[in-house]
């Protein structure tokens, strides 16, 4: 009985572990459109992530089209910025 109830709370931990390790992402690169589809394991798309070249900046978008957030490069500072869906910076990256 012992060795059943450790066997179960084995399985209880390593399922959800497992099933996370089988999901896999697929990135497609639509050229027409300059904009990069991201799939889930199933082939639904889960987002899109557009190039806008006036202001150098990638808008990023679920999969029903609604704005995420923006990823924007600064050619002085050579860095990058994002923002979430409202416009409040989140975070920079600097490159040298």
């Amino acid at each position: 009985m012992k060795y059943l109830f450790f066997v179960s709370i084995v399985l209880f931990i390593m399922a959800p572990v497992v099933l996370i390790a089988q999901d896999k992402t697929t990135v497609k690169y639509n050229e027409l459109f300059k904009q990069y589809e991201y799939y889930d394991s199933y082939g639904r798309k889960i987002g899109t992530s557009k190039y806008n070249d006036l202001f150098k900046q990638y808008d990023h978008y679920d999969s029903y089209g609604r704005k995420e957030g923006t990823t924007k490069y600064n050619d002085l500072f050579k860095e990058y910025s994002t923002y979430d869906s409202y416009g409040r910076k989140e975070s920079t990256t600097k490159y040298n």
